[in-house]
């Protein structure tokens, strides 16, 4: 799937809709659907689609929240019938475990906020995503991070961090809070390494947590180089290649799915590579 061909698709609909009010006050493109590093082709698509809203302890704003993804995929659906499209809200490094790609897969990854949950993420994560436009006040994600600062960007004790990235990999279990749309409640789902969505884990991660570093020490191409030319520059920093290795995988789980993985061996090189980062970190001048 062409990503720009999704994204022009989904701001269309909010043009078409009127969805926004105080339950749905702003809504953002995250990530590879932003068009912010550039546009590419995929089979396995990750649109990262950040939702805020004013409380998300109401339960009737969840309800709209529902009705509006159901519009959302159905609009997509008969624009794209070759597509499977799953939509979830969900927390975290989260994609569905699909294990082969049969056909191509969008799925839509929502994160819903409020002032309140805003605040509980890490501030890298306030940070990376304060570059990224808000389709009705352009600007709101940069606002809302210039309002917590100072940042504090230790990578070692961060959210997703090294230190909580090393305790995780060594435990081989993660934890990934989504919302029930059925329960009309948040829950809590645990998966154990050789699952797939701790694969995920892994590949994010390492990917994060090497961009996390150069942000911290104000390079700006952590915020602007496409992954291809982010790894390549990265790796040359490290002086090591375990980087490459785990964005080789990551590009094979995009175009064949999950089961191409050998879990043990993307284990291994992430944890090399997390291992590497720590000392890295700790001989730099921000540590």
């Amino acid at each position: 799937m062409k990503v720009i061909k999704i994204n022009h698709s989904i701001n269309l609909f909010f043009e078409r809709i009127p969805i926004f009010n105080k339950k749905i006050v702003d809504v953002a493109f995250l990530g590879s659907f932003s068009g912010h590093y550039g546009w590419k082709e995929t089979s396995f698509g990750d649109c990262d689609l950040w939702f805020f809203c004013d409380d998300i302890n109401d339960k009737s704003t969840w309800d709209y929240i529902f009705k509006t993804l159901e519009a959302l995929s159905k609009y997509l659906c008969l624009q794209y019938p070759e597509l499977t499209i799953i939509y979830e809200v969900a927390y975290g490094p989260y994609k569905p475990e699909i294990a082969k790609l049969d056909h191509e897969v969008l799925f839509l990854h929502i994160t819903v906020d409020d002032k309140r949950s805003y605040q509980e993420h890490s501030d890298f994560t306030k940070l990376s995503w304060s570059k990224y436009e808000c389709y009705k006040n352009k600007h709101m994600l940069n606002d809302l991070c210039a309002y917590y600062e100072p940042l504090s960007l230790d990578l070692l004790t961060a959210k997703y961090g090294i230190e909580e990235g090393l305790s995780r990999l060594r435990e081989g279990s993660l934890d990934i809070i989504k919302y029930d749309f059925n329960e009309n409640k948040m829950r809590t789902f645990s998966y154990k390494l050789g699952n797939y969505v701790f694969s995920e884990y892994m590949l994010y991660i390492s990917m994060t947590n090497a961009r996390n570093f150069f942000r911290a020490l104000g390079f700006a191409s952590a915020d602007t180089l496409q992954n291809d030319q982010f790894v390549e520059e990265f790796c040359c920093y490290l002086n090591s290649d375990s980087l490459k290795k785990i964005y080789h995988i990551k590009k094979n789980v995009e175009k064949h799915g999950y089961e191409i993985i050998s879990p043990k061996e993307l284990y291994d090189i992430s944890y090399s590579f997390m291992e590497e980062l720590s000392i890295a970190w700790r001989k730099s001048s921000v540590c």
